[in-house]
């Protein structure tokens, strides 16, 4: 036979032992050291010498043509270059998301840009015109007075005296909206208090009563001052 390569260089090649080689293939140990050193084998086995040939060289990676040469079999990266494909796809996409969810996540606008309404720029106008002073969350507190204890509810209503303009602005924190309006004698304010709100009055003066869960309260400071991101609920304090 007319090899490239003899059984026993390709089998020391891949450093595999005759005991392994025979246990692997279920051929006698005699039987594959006959063939590596090229004796004849047994009367009995004599017609399998082909097939047993064949079958070592198979095993140690070597393809049998019928020329009776031998020719490596080339190895299968198929799975490899697979695994490598996906592996990398795997990894763009998950690099993608991670870089979409940041700039959703950490993205911020400096400035919130909204149009003016004509309640907006009255509101501007009126403060600008009266130079109001602020007044403070605890001297607000302190200017309250309850009188009357009514049918419990769960609003805030605040009445005007005047119809003089008395202007509010309430910051809803649960979705960051603001939202601008006008207190007339004919159109109380009332607001529930289960929302999450902040509000500024223009002028605390002109408010008459404001009526907390059914108390009314009245005011003792007339001064014209502006209440500025008043925590409604603060008023529990008085109650």
């Amino acid at each position: 036979m007319n090899n490239l390569i003899s059984i026993e260089q390709a089998r020391k090649a891949k450093g595999v032992s005759i005991d392994e080689l025979s246990k692997a293939l279920k051929i006698d140990r005699s039987i594959i050291k006959c063939l590596e050193e090229g004796l004849e084998l047994p009367k009995k086995f004599e017609s399998y010498q082909k097939s047993y040939t064949s079958s070592i060289y198979r095993y140690l990676g070597y393809s049998v043509e019928h020329s009776t040469n031998l020719k490596a079999i080339p190895e299968d990266n198929t799975k490899m270059i697979l695994t490598i494909f996906f592996f990398l796809f795997s990894f763009f996409i998950l690099i993608s998301l991670s870089i979409n969810i940041y700039s959703n996540f950490n993205s911020k606008t400096s400035i919130k840009i909204f149009q003016k309404d004509e309640i907006y720029e009255e509101v501007e106008k009126h403060l600008l015109s009266q130079s109001l002073e602020y007044i403070d969350h605890k001297n607000f507190l302190q200017s309250l007075e309850i009188k009357n204890r009514v049918a419990y509810n769960n609003n805030v209503v605040f009445e005007a005296n005047t119809t003089l303009p008395i202007y509010y602005k309430l910051h809803h924190l649960d979705n960051g909206s603001i939202q601008f309006g006008e207190i007339l004698p004919s159109k109380s304010l009332i607001l529930d208090l289960n929302d999450n709100f902040l509000i500024d009055i223009s002028n605390i003066s002109y408010i008459d009563k404001i009526i907390y869960e059914g108390v009314e309260i009245k005011l003792n400071n007339k001064q014209s001052l502006y209440l500025k991101e008043f925590k409604i609920n603060e008023i529990d304090q008085l109650l």
